[in-house]
């Protein structure tokens, strides 16, 4: 978690807001948040806006629904079980964490099944409980082109934001992950890219936030839009040395 001054902080609330603005219509109280593949920083992603939106007043439940690589209990120092697993045969399992309205469900013990126990009945009705009691549920879902856990969880989400790594995430596989998503009929709300290095050296990383738009061209391209290499024009030498 950084630092509340912090410039990737900061970035943090930015994207809350734009969440906020671009759900006014259709508001989204379950966010799922994935990536085309592993160690892209969704976990990271989705824990830090979970905190930004917590402290702007919201009542948020982050559920670490990434049965086969649970992380959020590591970072956090909570115990992986009981959990997920076990809340869809008992009740909810939360965590308190820190002073703020965040509330956190941990993995749970391993499953055998983990994409259907997502698209199960029982996954629904614990969703559904726990809006009684959140404003906002965060949900850290496996990488969609992995497993099919993205896509068994769509039923119960009501947009997703996919997390890419400068550096790391190939663009034709950021490209799967979204046509993938929308083929299975999920709400892609936009995508975080992760681990931007500023000019500035004040500070190692940032996070940028592109929404969906009615562009002709795919909005998703300009996260790996490379620069252009800035053309210097030559001026022809003077004939007269002395000017």
């Amino acid at each position: 978690m950084e630092h509340q001054r912090s410039p990737t902080a900061e970035s943090f609330r930015v994207l809350r807001s734009n969440l906020e603005f671009i759900s006014v219509d259709k508001p989204v109280q379950v966010l799922g948040v994935t990536s085309p593949g592993p160690e892209e920083g969704k976990t990271f992603v989705a824990l830090n806006l979970g905190l930004a939106i917590a402290q702007g007043g919201k009542r948020v439940v982050l559920v670490d629904a990434d049965l086969r690589r649970p992380k959020v209990h590591k970072i956090l120092g909570f115990p992986q079980s009981p959990g997920l697993s076990e809340a869809l045969i008992d009740k909810p399992y939360l965590n308190k964490f820190g002073k703020d309205n965040l509330m956190v469900l941990t993995a749970g013990r391993s499953a055998p099944n983990p994409a259907d126990l997502l698209a199960s009945q029982q996954m629904g009705k614990l969703i559904a409980k726990l809006k009684e009691t959140a404003d906002v549920i965060i949900v850290d879902i496996p990488p969609i082109l992995s497993c099919a856990d993205a896509v068994s969880l769509g039923k119960w989400v009501d947009g997703f934001l996919v997390v890419a790594e400068w550096g790391r995430t190939d663009r034709s596989a950021f490209a799967e992950a979204v046509n993938l998503a929308r083929q299975s009929g999920l709400r892609v709300l936009g995508a975080v890219l992760n681990k931007v290095k500023p000019q500035s050296k004040s500070y190692y990383y940032h996070y940028y936030y592109y929404y969906d738009s009615s562009e002709k061209k795919p909005w998703w391209k300009r996260l790996f839009r490379k620069r252009k290499k800035r053309r210097v024009k030559k001026e022809a030498p003077s004939e007269n040395p002395e000017e």
